[in-house]
């Protein structure tokens, strides 16, 4: 975590986040809004954002960005967990550039697939799988996730 942090104050010219009594909070609380593009990274600057972020937990709940377009889950994820993860991709920024938001699954696609379904069971009042997540051309011509 700490060449993490002394590599994104490098890249970033931002504060040492090792100096800071709570690091690793900092750092987090920075990230969110360097995603989020809230003050102090509002200004549509290109050198203030962050194309990729891989994350383990940290940043896959309780974090929402109509910037993000897509989340890639190696991770098998159900019910509350899963939709939140789900969730930080539909937030719409412009309904034609980002109509909704994209999920990629790389693990046990079939189990995922029946994870989704069941978590809208409990999680919505209708199920609606399949327009909530058209299977990617990739998934129709494997037949896999």
């Amino acid at each position: 975590m700490k060449t993490a942090m002394s590599d994104y104050q490098k890249m970033f010219n931002t504060m040492n986040f090792l100096d800071s009594p709570n690091s690793e909070r900092s750092f987090l609380n920075d990230i969110t809004k360097r995603l989020a593009r809230k003050k102090p990274y509002n200004h549509n600057d290109p050198n203030d954002i962050l194309d990729l972020v891989i994350v383990s937990d940290h940043q896959l709940t309780g974090f929402d960005s109509k910037f993000v377009n897509i989340i890639y889950l190696d991770k098998v994820l159900a019910e509350g967990l899963l939709i939140q993860a789900m969730s930080r991709t539909n937030r719409v920024l412009n309904k034609e550039a980002k109509p909704y938001g994209k999920v990629r699954f790389y693990r046990k696609g079939e189990l995922m697939e029946e994870n989704v379904s069941q978590a809208l069971v409990i999680y919505t009042k209708e199920v609606t799988t399949r327009s909530l997540m058209p299977k990617s051309r990739h998934r129709q011509k494997n037949s896999k996730i």
